[in-house]
């Protein structure tokens, strides 16, 4: 469970279900954010954004959110995401355990639409099991990541 004390707002995951909820403090005005493919790993507050990534040099706009999880070298050291953001949006990355611990997560970043890509370095994680969960604005994917060396 997440907590907005500026919204005063509480967040959750149903995790059997693949939802991310919030509500009032009192339990009112009960909304559903995110519907992800994988059942959300958890909630995590992030501080102010305060890097970004360099879109790459494309005039086109996408038409939606889109994210792609792929290894950017042959020895699993390195985890790149591509994601295509269609209007400006905060922007997470996550990387999670099986056991829902957090183990990386990359600084919050407000972009603007467009393509890009970052990196995460596993070069310090165990091969096994992990979930990256990317969310821009009310958009939220999480995606099946396995590290084998």
């Amino acid at each position: 469970m997440g907590i907005d004390r500026t919204s005063r707002r509480l967040f959750w995951t149903e995790f059997g279900a693949g939802l991310v909820r919030s509500s009032r403090y009192d339990g009112s005005d009960t909304i559903t954010l995110a519907h992800t493919a994988f059942p959300p790993c958890g909630i995590v507050a992030m501080a102010e954004p305060s890097v970004v990534s360099r879109p790459a040099h494309v005039t086109q706009v996408p038409e939606r959110y889109a994210v792609f999880v792929n290894s950017a070298d042959p020895f699993g050291r390195t985890i790149r995401i591509r994601y295509q953001l269609p209007r400006t949006s905060p922007v997470a990355i996550e990387v999670f355990d099986l056991r829902s611990r957090r183990v990386e997560a990359l600084a919050a970043a407000l972009q603007t639409e467009g393509y890009y890509h970052r990196d995460v370095d596993a070069s310090r994680l165990a091969p096994g099991a992990y979930c990256v969960r990317f969310t821009a604005g009310q958009f939220t994917s999480t995606t099946k990541y396995t590290i084998v060396r």
